[in-house]
């Protein structure tokens, strides 16, 4: 029986293991497990639940730079997650130009500036249809493509149009 849940033990601590370091693979900067552990051990102080999404987008919204910073740290979150309405932290963060620091910590982080949400629209289509100018020209510094993307009803909209 103690065979058993060693396995069982093992298993989950090296399935935990891969999924962190897959969740991390394409970021920037690794961030090492001593890192995260004190992201967590910060966030667990502060009494934030650093595995919920719900907070992280609340945070988020509400331009909490540093808890934002630290949720990414600990690692339970992945930059690209999307809320229950099917939008990524950068399409939250391209409708207002006061999310701009957020916005970078995002890109920082890795996070895929063509993600599309429900209606496939790229965070560069948001921040121009809301004339958010600094997140438009942050995203395109950092590699958004301005060629084109999908309006809402899936017509092709070319980005430049919208500035």
């Amino acid at each position: 029986m103690k065979q058993k849940q060693l396995a069982v033990l093992i298993f989950v601590f090296l399935f935990l293991g891969v999924r962190c370091e897959a969740q991390n693979d394409g970021r920037k900067e690794k961030i090492s497990e001593k890192s995260r552990a004190a992201a967590q051990k910060e966030l667990t102080t502060r009494g934030i639940d650093y595995t919920s999404i719900d907070r992280y987008f609340t945070e988020l919204e509400n331009n909490h730079l540093e808890e934002v910073e630290l949720i990414l740290q600990a690692g339970a979150i992945h930059p690209d997650a999307k809320n229950w309405s099917g939008d990524a932290g950068l399409h939250i963060t391209a409708e207002k130009p006061e999310l701009i620091q957020i916005m970078q910590l995002l890109l920082d982080f890795s996070a895929d500036i063509e993600i599309g949400n429900k209606y496939e629209q790229t965070p560069l289509h948001i921040a121009a249809d809301r004339k958010n100018h600094p997140g438009r020209r942050k995203l395109v510094n950092n590699g958004a493509n301005r060629s084109s993307c999908f309006s809402r009803n899936d017509e092709k909209k070319s980005i430049p149009a919208l500035f």
